[in-house]
């Protein structure tokens, strides 16, 4: 998780010019980008990552039980979480493929996208304060402040301990 924070500031640091809304739209975007590229070198490698851990896991199997359970577990553990990753890496690749290739008239397009496009809105949140904003310029206004706040010096949950919750 080297440089994440770096990236993220990067995105994020990207000077924008127009509405709040927009700003933030494309900031978000920016950092997106941003921590794809950074996240390409570390993708390629999860087929080498794979073969090494499913080796040194057999290796571990030919101890028997004279083995170190806690290493075991932790190469289990780590054996899937890089599973995953190669998983989300070609679910992700697929989806670009296909946007790529541009079925853009099809019946399966237009029924993908308009159930994405449902998935991906906010309908309302909930404020520091409980209160829930449920108009679109509420809206609005509660997302700008939370980004602002959580990318500048005001946010008091910088550093470490808000990476400590990404996997």
């Amino acid at each position: 998780m080297e440089g994440v924070n770096e990236t993220v500031e990067k995105g994020w640091q990207i000077a924008v010019i127009r509405s709040e809304m927009f700003q933030i739209h494309q900031k978000v975007i920016n950092t997106r980008m941003q921590l794809i590229a950074w996240a390409k070198p570390s993708q390629r490698n999860n087929g080498k990552k794979i073969q090494l851990l499913t080796q040194k896991l057999e290796e571990m199997r030919e101890e028997g039980k004279d083995r170190d359970w806690e290493s075991w577990g932790q190469v289990k553990l780590d054996l899937d979480r890089v599973h995953k990753e190669e998983e989300q890496f070609w679910r992700l690749k697929s989806r670009a493929l296909c946007l790529k290739e541009c079925y853009c008239n099809s019946r399966f397009f237009h029924a993908y996208t308009s159930q994405r496009r449902k998935a991906n809105s906010i309908q309302r949140l909930v404020t520091d304060s409980g209160s829930i904003c449920e108009s679109k310029p509420d809206l609005e206004q509660h997302i700008s402040e939370f980004y602002n706040t959580l990318f500048t010096s005001e946010s008091s949950g910088t550093g470490p301990e808000l990476l400590q919750h990404i996997s």
